[in-house]
């Protein structure tokens, strides 16, 4: 049996190898790619190389230390794949990983589903995971993003200037401890 997490109007669950596909349709349009990286360089070529593959990752997500990288789809209430959200880079020994989310679905963009989908997601990181802390980056210029994310607690950690690289953008550098994670849970639930 398949593991879902469900809050309010989003669920996440395992990726499944048909999800591909509609992660390539995102992959094709310009805009979504430039909100879900930030940095050209990310985007540039074949989006196969940016596209989370189903896979021993998908697998990985039953185990309670699963592998480098774990993803799960963003599905809404009904079923409809929305996007998905990623954590890279895990290193169990300092009990970290980079966040990365993509919310494909641009008629979705602005109403709250991106910051349910990573407040499901950090809670698994977290409360099952027991990971100390996560950070990510974001283009300076997406405010949306950097809004969500001051939601669920992140804050900025430094600034990566673009300098003279051609096409580079300047990026946001935040992180979110376990600890503020918690207390911020603790505030939610308190009458």
């Amino acid at each position: 049996m398949e593991a879902v997490a469900i809050v309010a109007r989003v669920r996440l669950r395992c990726i499944r190898p048909a999800d591909v596909d509609r992660f390539l349709v995102w992959a094709g349009d310009s805009e979504v790619r430039r909100h879900y990286l930030g940095a050209p360089g990310d985007s540039d070529g074949d989006p196969r190389s940016w596209v989370p593959q189903a896979g021993p990752a998908s697998r990985a997500l039953r185990d309670w230390r699963p592998a480098g990288q774990v993803v799960r789809v963003i599905e809404s209430a009904d079923g409809l794949p929305l996007g998905w959200v990623e954590l890279r880079d895990l290193n169990w020994r300092r009990r970290s990983g980079e966040l990365r989310i993509c919310l494909g679905e641009r008629a979705c963009w602005g109403r709250g589903l991106g910051t349910a989908a990573l407040r499901l997601f950090l809670a698994e990181a977290f409360d099952a995971w027991g990971l100390e802390s996560v950070h990510l980056r974001v283009a300076t210029w997406n405010v949306r993003a950097v809004r969500a994310y001051r939601r669920c607690g992140f804050r900025r950690t430094g600034r990566l200037s673009a300098g003279d690289r051609a096409g580079a953008e300047d990026l946001w550098l935040m992180t979110l401890s376990a600890e503020r994670h918690a207390s911020l849970a603790v505030e939610a639930a308190a009458p």
